[in-house]
């Protein structure tokens, strides 16, 4: 609730092009999603590896 308040006040007080965007970090990137798809390109990538080897 405070934060809220804090957050209101504060946009009211100050203009909007005075207001700073923080830049996005690696974890803002990283979606729980897009992690799922690497780690199971990974994953399938080393089964045929590993396949392929033992043909």
């Amino acid at each position: 609730m405070d934060f809220r308040r804090v957050v209101d006040w504060w946009e009211l007080n100050t203009d909007q092009a005075a207001r700073v965007q923080p830049q996005k970090q690696m974890r803002d990137r990283l979606t729980p999603t897009a992690v799922g798809v690497i780690l199971s390109l990974l994953i399938s990538v080393a089964v045929v590896v590993v396949v392929a080897e033992r043909s």
